[in-house]
């Protein structure tokens, strides 16, 4: 995480990377309560 947040803020600056960060992790969080939440290819749906 530590690199995606600085490959973003070199970039296209700090602001950025700081609310993209934060998206990242809200996702992962989300799908740690929610695991099917996420999208999977319709090769795996069954």
């Amino acid at each position: 995480m530590k690199d995606i947040g600085q490959y973003v803020a070199d970039n296209f600056g700090e602001r950025t990377a700081n609310k993209s960060l934060e998206r990242i992790v809200k996702k992962v969080n989300s799908l740690y309560v929610f695991p099917e939440s996420g999208n999977r290819p319709k090769r795996y749906h069954q």
